[in-house]
């Protein structure tokens, strides 16, 4: 991500490092004003593991309250799922905010390709030619390139945007999460899911999450959703759409309860 774009790529990978199905997408693109949802125009992009890629989203979008993703990640996180890092810019202004990522002159990276990319950055300055360098030479990097650029005209390749669907495929995974939790699967061999374990690379992508600082971000994240709402009518933030908000099932919830005592 530089100044005026952002992109990343699209693989992920089990256990032993065999490419799978993306279990979600590797990023969170919020193209515009969601209604139902206190969360400003952005572009969240990740690398780590599975479980905590999930959660952070929820919490951000709403499925998870700030209490309920700090005990789940802390769970995961004890359980060997600990690694996540993220960079997230408001559309608007490009304003960052970035937990376990490199940066360096105006260029903030990560993943197992982010170094590769970075460097080719340096002979092109083009994000979507830096990321297609990386998928050529990094095993753990594939198809398709997501890319956005703010400037001059707004414009985007691959990423989907959080609608509906997108939102309720992240609330199963997140549903599954918080079941695991009673069922035991969390610390027995068998999947509680079939991306268990799996991540957006076998090799170290991330250090593990900071939970401090990423309730923190999140907390910023909140404020600053208040301090544009105040100031700025709804319409200026261009595309609109509507999602049906959910909190977690009972049956989740009593998981999660059981589990924290």
């Amino acid at each position: 991500m530089d100044n005026v774009s952002a992109g990343c790529d699209s693989q992920w990978s089990d256990v032993e490092g065999k490419p799978i199905e993306p279990p979600i997408n590797k990023y969170l693109f919020i193209d515009g004003f969601v209604d139902g949802l206190k969360v400003l125009p952005s572009l969240t992009l990740y690398s780590g593991d599975y479980e905590q890629i999930v959660l952070h989203q929820a919490m951000v979008t709403g499925i998870l309250t700030l209490s309920e993703y700090k005990k789940l990640e802390l769970i995961y996180a004890r359980a060997g799922h600990s690694h996540l890092s993220f960079v997230s810019a408001l559309l608007d202004s490009w304003e960052l905010e970035h937990q376990n990522i490199f940066s360096r002159q105006g260029v903030v990276f990560g993943g197992s390709g982010g170094k590769l990319a970075y460097d080719h950055y340096l002979s092109c300055y083009d994000v979507s030619m830096a990321i297609g360098f990386a998928i050529d030479n990094d095993p753990y990097s594939g198809h398709e390139i997501n890319w956005f650029a703010r400037y001059p005209d707004r414009k985007y390749l691959n990423f989907v945007s959080l609608d509906d669907r997108v939102y309720g495929e992240l609330y199963d995974h997140t549903e599954k999460l918080c079941l695991a939790l009673q069922s035991g699967e969390i610390h027995m061999s068998q999947d509680y899911s079939k991306y268990r374990g799996s991540s957006t690379s076998p090799s170290k992508e991330a250090d593990d999450i900071c939970l401090d600082e990423v309730v923190q971000a999140e907390q910023r994240r909140r404020l600053k959703y208040r301090q544009v709402m105040g100031n700025k009518a709804v319409e200026s933030f261009g595309n609109q759409s509507r999602i049906t908000p959910k909190k977690l099932s009972e049956k989740a919830r009593q998981a999660l309860s059981q589990t924290a005592k």
